[in-house]
């Protein structure tokens, strides 16, 4: 089931120049990797997942051990 408000949000989210630059960067050719650190582990799953969606490439996520990755899925 689908939220209309939560869609809303995410939609806005992906609107702000910051995350419409690092979209950018990752949807060029040349583009390999990037690291986004200092954001909370919500924030990354949420950032990762709008980024995939934005770009359609693949990600791989590395994390510090198990636990963050538990969190992070």
């Amino acid at each position: 089931m689908r939220n209309p408000q939560i869609e809303n949000l995410f939609s806005s989210l992906k609107l702000e120049p910051a995350f419409q630059a690092i979209a950018s960067a990752l949807a060029a050719p040349a583009s390999r990797r990037l690291r986004l650190s200092g954001l909370t582990a919500t924030a990354k799953a949420l950032c990762s997942a709008l980024l995939q969606e934005a770009t359609g490439r693949p990600q791989i996520i590395v994390v510090e051990g198990v636990k963050q990755a538990e969190i992070l899925a």
